[in-house]
């Protein structure tokens, strides 16, 4: 079973609820309620079916804020990547002539207030890598007569298991908050990467923040 049909498979005895969402009381009568959502279902990222631009939502929850509250959104994911790079010197090979490969992925997380992306700071977009990773595999040196080769290879892996985004004075009213990931990928030929995400937590805890406070 190659990396590709184990995604796969994982995917289809995954539960089969997304996520759940629940109300969490922060025992005062004053403040609005703590709110969290929930899921254990795997979600496969794969670089050709993931629109970059809308993502995937995987968790959903929601909150009623009065003014002024702030909003402090904790999100915590496992995240995993599978990739694999194939270098040969066999012409007739379907991974073609090619004695370098490389396989870039990284998978990013963003949440979504009423429809618009968080910022972690200013001007920027909001989205957060949770798991990154290059590999690159090289074959040099290459002997013809005896068929002696050197195989370079390079593995670079990088995971963030939970982010903190802010939301300064989110206003009356009740308001829709979602996950969304996406995988983006670069791969030469033959290599491919895709990625996955597991079990995960959003806890949306309304708060106050000092006056006049604001996102860099």
């Amino acid at each position: 079973m190659n990396a590709k049909t184990a995604i796969i498979a994982a995917t289809a005895v995954a539960l089969l609820a997304p996520f759940v969402s629940a109300a969490l009381t922060d025992g005062s009568s004053n403040a609005a309620n703590k709110t969290a959502a929930n899921g254990s279902t795997i979600q496969s990222l794969s670089a050709d079916v993931i629109d970059n631009d809308a993502g995937l939502a995987v968790l959903s929850t929601s909150i009623k804020t009065s003014k002024p509250t702030d909003l402090l959104l904790q999100l915590t994911m496992e995240c995993a990547l599978w990739t694999e790079v194939i270098s040969t010197t066999i012409q007739n090979h379907p991974a073609g002539y090619e004695p370098y490969s490389r396989a870039e992925a990284h998978v990013v997380a963003w949440v979504e207030v009423d429809g618009v992306a968080v910022k972690v700071a200013s001007g920027d977009d909001g989205k957060v890598v949770f798991c990154d990773r290059v590999h690159e595999q090289e074959l040099s040196d290459i002997d013809n007569s005896t068929g002696n080769h050197t195989i370079r290879q390079y593995l670079e892996t990088r995971n963030a298991n939970a982010f903190n985004w802010i939301v300064l004075n989110a206003g009356s009213g009740v308001h829709t908050i979602v996950v969304k990931v996406d995988i983006q990928a670069s791969n030469t030929e033959g290599a491919f990467a895709e990625g996955a995400v597991g079990k995960r937590t959003l806890i949306v805890e309304p708060t106050r923040f000092a006056n006049g406070a604001t996102i860099y």
